[in-house]
């Protein structure tokens, strides 16, 4: 059976208009990581709408133009005019989203909006899941 290991990194974000906002990715000395796993959750406001976190990079499969994003927003899938673009969404009332990506589709940011200009704060934590060395971990002394 396999085993996973995961180092996760944390930061809060707080948008109070109906914009796209990017939050980068980035340890804790600011490098910018490529992630493929990426949690945001609402976890203040008591918002009465959603929120819509895309996935966002340039070294990748995953391509966002802004323009394709602003077309996509919450006026558009109103209308029913939105075409499909990568990402998740779900109400920030306390709902979260969990992007898990390919190694190949990590990517260096995330681009959230909201459905109405409420102030929320998100929680975004995000890092890689990598599968364990079964070998390795056999090599490794047992202590005393």
């Amino acid at each position: 059976m396999a085993r996973e290991y995961f180092r996760p990194f944390t930061k809060v974000v707080t948008i109070t208009d109906g914009d796209a906002h990017n939050v980068d990715l980035t340890d804790s000395a600011g490098v910018a990581l490529d992630c493929n796993y990426i949690t945001v959750e609402a976890v203040s406001g008591g918002g009465s709408s959603f929120f819509q976190v895309i996935p966002s990079g340039v070294n990748n499969n995953i391509h966002m133009s802004p323009t394709a994003f602003v077309a996509s927003t919450v006026y558009a899938a109103e209308a029913g005019i939105a075409s499909g673009i990568n990402g998740l969404a779900s109400n920030n009332n306390g709902g979260s989203v969990v992007l898990g990506l390919a190694p190949w589709d990590a990517v260096p940011r995330v681009v959230i909006s909201q459905g109405a200009a409420e102030r929320i704060a998100y929680v975004v934590s995000y890092g890689n899941v990598a599968l364990a060395n079964q070998v390795r971990d056999g090599q490794a002394g047992t202590g005393s």
